[in-house]
């Protein structure tokens, strides 16, 4: 079998195929043929201009059914390039949740701060009372600090990823009471930028603007308590949520690792089957060299050895076996040529024979649609039988019934030629005794016509009676 694979455009055909060959051991014919070290690939083209890329396992005897697909042999790029676009990739894809989450902590810490500005910044807050009510705030606020501390401590990715772009809020906890600033001016730090801050307008209303003013932030402390505990618990959730982004970032990275891992692992053992062959091919190497530096000392001294008669004689025997040889070869050549046609007309004839499976299946469907019209005009048939069956009885019913009809009608009939007798008779005695004092009343009857006595019109009309198909006098 053979194979058609385009090299730097050239076509190049790979003879000799077998049924277990791999498109990874093509690969490796191609490389040692090209020359250059990489990482290659084999590309399948269809006529539609559809791309793609073969596995190292797939077998060759299934590329070769299809000749009208293209084959070429690709160098992909190096690791360095792969790793400077991936890194610029991640550095691009880190930068868009590292701003959103530099603006969401912006907005957080300045409504902290809004809502801690109308507690600290009061300018009679010498009164106890007044100090009370701040430092209940703060110790919420370090208590509540002394938890965000733990859940960093937990997860200490928090601060790695913040620390560039947010303000730590754990840090404001100690900074707002050794500062105790009495006026709303922004906070102030080393390593964070400067952040101003506005007083909110439902804090303090401007009618409270007066000696009374620290009066009114302690009438209400409740609010203030409910105000901080609320906000807090804000960026509670926020922080929450942003642990829990951060997770599924870890545990995607973590996915992607493992891919890598298992791509790495995947290249090295091909690396090491590679090197396993490229070590199998340096000791035959090292092993044919051995045997030509044996033969060269052999042929030295054979050559002292021996005279010139007989060497000229061992290089004629050594011309006449390698004439064998050349022969043998052809021959082998020949054989192999042969051996691939007749592969080929063997593909070919099980590709008949596929064909011919296929039109035995397709007959075999037909015969198995005729068997079921056979089948459904059977049971017609027999649907057609028993109604033929069943009209036959009613006919022969039928029959029965005329049979006895005719039976009955026969014996009406014979019962009227006694009727007619006896009534002819009576007719007769009737004519001998009363001839001369009988008067005959003749009427005319519509059905035949004539002159009838009174007595046979009687005779007729009870016979119509009795027979309305009967017999007439």
């Amino acid at each position: 079998m053979d194979l058609r694979v385009y090299v730097d455009g050239v076509a190049r055909i790979i003879c000799d195929l077998t049924r277990t060959t791999t498109v990874h051991d093509i690969i490796i014919a191609l490389a040692q043929y090209k020359g250059k070290a990489g990482r290659y690939s084999l590309i399948q083209r269809a006529p539609d201009g559809t791309q793609r890329t073969l596995s190292p396992n797939e077998l060759t005897c299934e590329l070769i059914h299809h000749p009208d697909w293209a084959y070429i042999l690709r160098q992909n790029p190096s690791n360095k390039n792969q790793s400077n676009g991936e890194k610029r990739s991640k550095s691009l894809d880190e930068r868009k949740p590292s701003i959103q989450q530099e603006q969401q902590q912006q907005q957080q810490q300045q409504t902290f701060f809004d809502m801690l500005s109308p507690v600290t910044s009061s300018p009679s807050s010498s009164s106890n009372y007044f100090r009370t009510v701040q430092n209940n705030a703060f110790a919420t606020l370090s208590s509540n600090n002394k938890k965000r501390s733990n859940i960093h401590q937990l997860f200490p990715s928090i601060n790695t990823n913040n620390s560039n772009n947010n303000i730590n809020l754990i840090d404001l906890s100690p900074s707002l009471p050794t500062r105790q600033r009495l006026s709303r001016t922004p906070i102030q730090e080393n390593r964070h930028q400067s952040i101003q801050y506005s007083r909110p307008k439902s804090a303090i209303p401007p009618s409270t603007l007066s000696e009374n003013s620290a009066f009114h932030i302690v009438h209400n402390p409740n609010s203030n308590h409910t105000g901080i505990q609320h906000q807090q618990q804000q960026q509670y959730i926020a922080l929450l949520q942003i642990l829990k982004a951060q997770e599924i970032e870890v545990e995607q990275q973590q996915q992607e690792l493992n891919e890598k891992q298992k791509e790495i692992e995947y290249r090295e053992a091909i690396l090491r089957q590679a090197q396993i062959y490229h070590e199998s091919i340096q000791h035959e190497l090292q092993i044919l060299e051995e045997h030509d530096r044996r033969l060269f000392s052999e042929c030295q001294i054979i050559a002292q050895d021996y005279s010139s008669d007989k060497l000229e004689f061992e290089l004629e025997y050594h011309e006449k076996l390698h004439s064998n040889y050349e022969h043998l070869q052809q021959q082998l050549t020949r054989c192999s040529t042969t051996l691939e046609q007749k592969r080929q007309i063997q593909d070919q004839l099980q590709f008949n024979i596929s064909q011919i499976h296929e039109e035995i299946q397709q007959m075999e469907t037909v015969i198995t649609n005729d068997k079921k019209e056979i089948l459904q005009y059977q049971y017609d048939l027999e649907r057609s039988n028993s109604s033929f069956k069943q009209q036959e009885d009613l006919l022969y019913i039928l029959n029965q019934r005329n049979d006895d009809i005719e039976r009955i009608i026969q014996q009406d009939q014979k019962q009227i030629i006694e009727f007619e007798d006896v009534l002819l008779e009576f007719d007769d005695l009737l004519s001998k005794n009363n001839f001369a004092n009988t008067s005959y009343h003749f009427h005319e009857t519509s059905s035949t016509g004539i002159l009838m006595p009174v007595h046979l019109q009687l005779m007729n009309s009870t016979l119509l009676k009795i027979c309305p198909s009967g017999i007439w006098v």
